[in-house]
């Protein structure tokens, strides 16, 4: 095997990876627990974890999270050894490949992370690159159009929050 650049900043990246797994974690995970056990609200969430530590399981996008680790990794890795080879064989030749492979891996992975919910993020993708792309290319408004876009997309997104601020409620009468 050769010793390059690559070959080292892979196994100094492994290394810390396993270092920080095996050797943080449960120095962290020791004292948060101890902690947690003193209150039955922190206690009642607590669930085994696969290495046997016990995990603080009420955040549910922490507990999504966990559940989708090993597919995510699954998917990292795949899609870094098909991106290897892809260039490794082509060699600069015929670069609209990995184009393509990029953004059908983009769309899977949008697909799997928020199903149906991917049509609106498409949606919201698909008028945000139409509003650049429609407007003048030096067009002075284009960023203040865009920028409008993105707060107002915002605002809909968090508006289940902001309606609670007395600057955003609508006076009755």
């Amino acid at each position: 095997m050769l010793v390059t650049k690559a070959n080292l900043v892979i196994v100094f990246f492994v290394f810390s990876l396993a270092s920080f797994y095996f050797l943080l974690i449960p120095f962290i995970n020791i004292s948060i627990s101890s902690k947690c056990h003193s209150t039955w609200m922190c206690r009642r969430f607590l669930r085994p974890s696969y290495e046997n530590f016990e995990v603080d399981q009420s955040d549910s996008q922490w507990r999504e999270f966990r559940a989708t680790i090993p597919i995510l990794v699954l998917a990292a890795t795949s899609t870094s050894i098909i991106n290897f080879i892809l260039r490794f064989y082509l060699k600069g030749r015929f670069q609209y490949i990995t184009s393509y492979f990029y953004f059908i891996i983009g769309i899977l992975h949008l697909v799997y992370l928020h199903r149906y919910h991917s049509i609106v993020v498409l949606v919201i993708a698909c008028v945000g690159f139409l509003l650049g792309f429609i407007t003048k290319r030096n067009s002075t408004w284009k960023h203040l159009i865009i920028w409008i876009y993105a707060v107002v997309i915002i605002l809909l997104k968090e508006s289940y929050r902001v309606k609670h601020l007395q600057y955003f409620q609508v006076p009755h009468y």
